[in-house]
């Protein structure tokens, strides 16, 4: 899916995120909100050994993981229409099974993610909110093969009520505006470009107090990064846009002060 249609995704859904826009709670100018979210998700990309003669890194096969659960930590400041939020998803380890390519079989292995994000908000609505911030993305594959994205991203976040009930409908999503890789071999040569980055999640919820939510659903994200790769055994050159996806269901809650 391109970025233009991503956008337009989001600006047609008009939602908020669950997490700011129905846990407002009851106070003054001041709020503060905890979320918590697991993610049962399964982890695809160019991430295998492959045919580059036993190099760690991206390979010519697609595999994708057994399905892991990561635990997402969220906390949000706001005063009036702004608001701060900050998630970190700690370092997850995903098994990836063998892939048979046609001509060898490419070994499963183990590899680890950890996510963090910081953005700053305003709600240009009480039901939809614009936000600007930073995400890290770091996928380790062993101590000597670390891939590190870091982006700046513009997102939208909403919700709406369903009918007069204490259920409603909640998306978020965002896209990079920039981004940078660093990437740590032993063993490899290799050009990099211009990562690129997407997000979105949506689902229902459930307001059990007016300062205590619970929400379900869907989450989708996808890191882009086009690489030239030189096989340190091989000599030859291979050039990929390599995506690395995690998608799967979400389950979340959160409090607010």
């Amino acid at each position: 899916m391109s970025k233009k249609m991503w956008v337009a995704g989001l600006v047609a859904v008009g939602m908020l995120s669950a997490n700011f826009a129905y846990a407002e709670g009851e106070g003054g100018d001041w709020r503060f909100t905890l979320s918590a979210k697991s993610w049962r998700e399964a982890w695809s990309g160019w991430n295998r050994v492959g045919n580059f003669g036993g190099t760690i890194g991206p390979g010519t096969l697609i595999n994708t993981s057994d399905t892991g659960s990561s635990l997402i930590t969220g906390a949000t400041v706001r005063y009036k229409d702004m608001f701060v939020n900050m998630n970190n998803s700690a370092s997850t380890s995903y098994s990836f099974p063998d892939r048979w390519d046609g001509a060898s079989t490419t070994l499963g292995d183990t590899a680890s993610r950890a996510e963090n994000d910081l953005n700053l908000g305003y709600y240009l609505s009480p039901q939809l909110a614009l936000t600007l911030g930073t995400k890290t993305v770091e996928l380790t594959y062993s101590p000597t093969a670390v891939w590190t994205h870091s982006f700046n991203t513009v997102g939208l976040s909403g919700s709406a009520r369903i009918g007069e009930s204490s259920f409603f409908m909640y998306e978020n999503g965002a896209v990079s505006i920039s981004g940078d890789t660093t990437i740590s071999f032993t063993s490899a040569s290799y050009t990099k470009g211009t990562p690129d980055y997407k997000s979105l999640e949506g689902g229902l919820g459930w307001a059990a107090t007016k300062n205590l939510i619970f929400t379900a659903g869907y989450k989708f994200q996808d890191v882009q990064l086009p690489l030239t790769f030189v096989t340190p055994v091989l000599g030859s050159v291979l050039t990929i846009n390599t995506h690395d996806t995690t998608e799967g269901f979400i389950f979340g809650a959160a409090v607010t002060f």
